[in-house]
């Protein structure tokens, strides 16, 4: 037996499963046909293997969804960029592509001054938060913003 974190559309879970099981397999027992796994801040899914060959290992994360793909829209200074993550992706990773040059391409000394949040919620986002936990219908959106301009 494994201890693991999954994070679902439903939230992050610490669950006890057996190393065999195969990610096809855990999908199922958990009700969730058609998924597929994503490591943390991996661009593709899981062969269809087992967990304990994924090396997703004690207390690792596997992100377990029907999304392959999560169209993250972001905002920032009137401005609008939409961009493609894995669902296992992480608001950190997502951050550092939208400060980046692929991005809004900030200044480096800007970068580290500028946060994301769900849009509209005027609150800084966890960066280790996997976006497909976050996402609705394969899709979310966030705010790029000077950190001084959220709340808490």
């Amino acid at each position: 037996m494994i201890q693991i974190f999954l994070h679902t559309t439903d939230g992050l879970t610490l669950q006890t499963i057996d190393e065999a099981i195969t990610v096809a397999e855990l999908a199922e027992a958990l009700g969730v046909d058609d998924a597929a796994g994503w490591l943390e801040d991996a661009d593709e899914p899981l062969a269809s293997t087992t967990v304990a060959a994924t090396a997703v290992g004690e207390n690792g994360h596997l992100h377990l969804t029907r999304c392959r793909r999560i169209e993250v829209t972001i905002n920032y200074a009137g401005k609008t960029k939409t961009h493609e993550f894995a669902p296992g992706s992480t608001l950190g990773r997502v951050r550092r592509w939208a400060v980046g040059e692929n991005g809004f391409d900030l200044p480096q000394k800007e970068r580290p001054k500028h946060e994301l949040g769900l849009c509209g919620s005027g609150i800084i986002a966890d960066r280790n938060e996997h976006i497909g936990t976050l996402a609705t219908d394969c899709e979310l959106c966030v705010d790029l913003a000077p950190k001084d301009r959220f709340q808490g």
